[in-house]
């Protein structure tokens, strides 16, 4: 952590004991209160960093995301292309396989 948090723990002793507190239990406690505070709180500068890091690591997302939709499209646009010069290829046997049909039904009906 990169700022200090003070905590008086002669004060916290001084004010558990007066409440009644066994002395041994208060100095346990203002031991623990100390081992969290430097141990687990987190600064007004830790959550500015970590902020920081959280936008940077979105933008990075972001930008990200919009290479890979652009690629996806790309290669969507190439799939399209390739159907469509397929398309008339595959109408123009239909359109021969409808004719031959026809062409049977009606050799099959003149006989």
């Amino acid at each position: 952590m990169s700022e200090t948090i003070h905590f008086d723990t002669h004060r916290f002793i001084k004010r558990m004991t007066e409440a009644g507190m066994a002395e041994q239990t208060a100095e346990a406690l203002a031991d623990e209160q100390m081992r969290l505070i430097q141990g687990e709180l987190a600064t007004k500068q830790d959550i500015k960093q970590l902020e920081q890091a959280t936008k940077q690591d979105i933008k990075q997302l972001a930008e990200a995301t919009k290479r890979d939709l652009a690629a996806t499209e790309a290669n969507l646009r190439l799939e399209i292309e390739r159907v469509r010069s397929d398309l008339p290829r595959w109408m123009a046997g239909m359109l021969i396989a409808q004719g031959a049909v026809v062409v049977g039904l009606i050799q099959l009906l003149a006989a």
